[in-house]
């Protein structure tokens, strides 16, 4: 059973920088015990993957060479959260 649901809010019941100022803050912290509680999908570590290979190709991130080490998958997640990416499953 889920616990919460979150809305697509950004400009619509709240300023576009709450998104920003609280939210990202607020994800960015939790990331890594979230992910040790809640193992991801192959379908979206999969995802995240090609995702990563393009970014990697375009040198703007290091290459996931293990993706079970639970400190790579975060980190490029948190690259993510950083430059703005719009990717499905980040979001």
């Amino acid at each position: 059973m889920h616990k919460a649901i979150i809305l697509d809010i950004e400009g619509t019941i709240r300023p576009i920088s709450f998104v920003h100022d609280v939210l990202f803050p607020y994800s960015t912290e939790r990331l890594l015990d979230y992910l040790r509680r809640n193992p991801l999908s192959n379908d979206l570590m999969e995802e995240i993957l090609i995702e990563n290979k393009k970014d990697f190709s375009n040198g703007y991130f290091a290459e996931i060479k293990n993706p079970q080490n639970i400190r790579e998958i975060p980190a490029y997640l948190y690259h993510l959260f950083q430059v703005d990416c719009k990717f499905g499953p980040l979001k």
